[in-house]
């Protein structure tokens, strides 16, 4: 897609994550019906990117089939629900910034901003959370003995790392892990090796996984470490692209402070959660009372650990209020705690240094002085959709020189539509919102606003294959709870444009005389 003026859909995201997963490798050598599956599900997931069809549908096909494949690779619900609770934290912070943050940057600059801002703090903290959610289980197999192997570690690629510790936990050396009856396969293995520990070719799933499971059965290694290996293959591979890719877009720089970054936050949680995991505080010990009677000695010990990680969470989130107030109320002072950071407990370090990291890196996203006079002008023309006396031709004159119709291409035809929306010109205000709509995704804030707006003209001019269409993309960015509107959106069909017929047009806004409720 191209690189307009907006944050990446949701349906990109997921396209991603199955390209870097590298789970739909095409091969040549695969059945007609393999091949046939696999280009459905691109022609699916392409479809979805683009937000066309029946996304929200695609949407959960396309996780429903992403689960079933992590499954046979790691053959332990434990681990493919940290995998998918991982990425559920990631779309929902994402969600949570679209419908927030409105955008004057492109797509490229809006990713950078994401990664930065959004999805590394997240991710830091969601693979602490699971890593230690599920401890009991983690903690049965072997494990590479480096906390953040997955990171590059000593530059080396995370798939080169795994493969050497391979060899190093069977004790082979490259040459006699791939020894083979067949001279050919083995010298093939060989120089894909080569090439894969130097980083020169990244291979797909399906070549490293035979790869290394032809050797694996030729040395007859026993089956848990057959699949221990692969598990930590699949998720090497998926680092390695994940770092390779962010190089390519964002340069060597901006990857490694990112790692660091990253490495610091975990480490900060780390020391500040494994105090009290080990002393079991007085409020952890009632708890457990409370709920583990009647339970094994091993399920006490799964539940001590959910447990510990939900008292975790309580004192932190108090904790992180309490530093993100001092660094808003008292920037001087914060700017001084920052430099005296490490007199501070750990999960106070932690706070103190996600702030400080958002703080530092937000100027780079932030609007340049040439950018000024056409944000003020956006935000005039919210002022005219919220019904505040605005001249309108001073208004479009100033739109055109401030090149705010570049910045926000969707802004103008929201505020004519909303003018005619007033004026009962619904034929207008319908064409107005409906060029509208296909700019406005994904790029302004208050969408939910604009949604309200659009829905209510498709519904008053009974126009129900556009108010289905509108409704269904408003419910693709809810499905993750994060609307905004004033009606709830889990209602029926025919129940919401009801609704939305008989909304009062108000200057500032709609008024529904009757909500929707469950006796409806």
């Amino acid at each position: 897609m191209n690189n307009a003026i907006r944050f990446p859909t949701q349906g990109e995201l997921v396209r991603f994550i199955f390209n870097s997963s590298g789970i739909l490798a095409d091969r040549h050598d695969q059945s007609d019906d393999i091949q046939n599956e696999i280009e459905r599900i691109h022609t699916q997931l392409r479809r979805l990117a683009k937000e066309e069809g029946d996304f929200l549908k695609n949407f959960w096909d396309c996780q429903s089939l992403l689960r079933d494949k992590l499954l046979c690779i790691f053959q332990d619900d434990y681990s493919v629900t940290a995998i998918g609770q991982t990425l559920l934290d990631l779309f929902q912070c994402y969600l949570e910034t679209i419908h927030r943050e409105g955008t004057f940057r492109d797509k490229n600059t809006n990713i950078a901003y994401l990664i930065e801002l959004v999805w590394m703090p997240r991710l830091a903290l969601s693979l602490f959370k699971y890593k230690w959610k599920f401890q009991q289980h983690f903690q049965k197999s072997p494990s590479p003995d480096i906390p953040f192997w997955f990171l590059e570690p000593d530059q080396h690629t995370p798939l080169a790392f795994i493969i050497d510790w391979i060899y190093q936990v069977t004790g082979q050396t490259t040459t006699s892990f791939h020894t083979s009856s067949d001279n050919v396969i083995a010298q093939r293995d060989l120089e894909n090796i080569r090439h894969w520990r130097q980083g020169k070719h990244l291979p797909t799933w399906h070549d490293l996984q035979t790869t290394f499971e032809r050797a694996m059965q030729q040395h007859q290694a026993p089956p848990d470490q057959q699949q221990l290996f692969k598990i930590y293959l699949f998720l090497a591979r998926w680092a390695t692209y994940s770092l390779g890719k962010l190089r390519q877009h964002y340069g060597i720089n901006f990857t490694e402070n990112l790692i660091v970054q990253f490495k610091q936050q975990f480490d900060l949680l780390e020391q500040a959660f494994l105090p009290a995991y080990h002393e079991r505080p007085p409020e952890l010990e009632q708890l457990l009372q409370q709920k583990a009677e009647g339970f094994s000695l091993e399920q006490n010990q799964e539940m001590h650990d959910q447990l510990c990680m939900d008292l975790f969470f309580k004192y932190l989130e108090p904790c992180q209020r309490d530093i993100a107030k001092l660094a808003q109320d008292s920037p001087k002072r914060f700017a001084e705690v920052t430099q005296k950071h490490s007199l501070f407990k750990p999960l106070e370090q932690y706070c103190i240094l996600t702030i400080s990291h958002v703080l530092n890196t937000l100027p780079k996203y932030q609007r340049l002085e040439p950018e000024y006079a056409a944000i003020e002008n956006m935000m005039q023309g919210y002022d005219i959709i919220s019904g505040k006396p605005v001249d309108i031709d001073q208004w479009l004159q100033e739109h055109q020189q401030s090149q705010a119709h570049v910045m926000f291409p969707w802004l103008k035809d929201w505020v004519f539509g909303r003018q005619a929306l007033l004026q009962q010109q619904f034929q207008q205000a319908h064409q107005h919102f409906k060029s509208c709509f296909r700019m406005i995704k994904n790029s302004a804030c208050r969408q939910h606003r604009f949604m309200e707006d659009y829905l209510t003209i498709c519904a008053k001019l009974n126009k129900k294959r556009d108010f289905s269409k509108a409704l269904s993309w408003a419910r693709y960015m809810d499905h993750f709870g994060q609307w905004q509107g004033k009606l709830a959106l889990g209602y029926d069909d025919e129940i919401l444009f009801a609704q939305y017929q008989q909304a009062f047009i108000l200057s500032s806004g709609l008024f529904f005389a009757n909500y929707c409720n469950q006796s409806s």
